[in-house]
């Protein structure tokens, strides 16, 4: 349960797949109540795709949520920023292996 004080921190549990540090820092806006805090945290896409990304990567063992919000956000601000070095890596890294299993799996059918 997240208790919501304006401007002040508070912790949210998330359910993910993946045990390890599953809470999450919430700050509520003035005037925000208990509900908009978590509506506007379980809205926010850094968060979700925090929460996908601990539940579905676990290549380098149990990974802090906290911490995938925050290098989440970090790349977001890299894309806002106009670098899009990461992202053009990352679609790049797929296309190429998006392609091997797709011949892979067309050769052997």
């Amino acid at each position: 349960m997240v208790s919501t004080k304006p401007r002040s921190k508070t912790r949210a549990a998330a359910k993910a797949k993946v045990s390890g540090s599953n809470s999450l820092e919430a700050t509520s806006q003035p005037g925000e109540d208990e509900a908009a805090t978590k509506a506007r945290m379980v809205t926010s896409p850094t968060v979700l795709g925090a929460v996908t990304t601990q539940a579905f990567s676990n290549v380098f063992g149990e990974t802090d949520l906290q911490s995938l919000v925050s290098e989440l956000g970090r790349q977001v601000g890299k894309v806002q920023e106009n670098d899009l070095s990461r992202a053009e890596s990352l679609l790049m890294t797929q296309a190429h292996t998006l392609d091997a299993i797709f011949n892979e799996l067309a050769r052997v059918c």
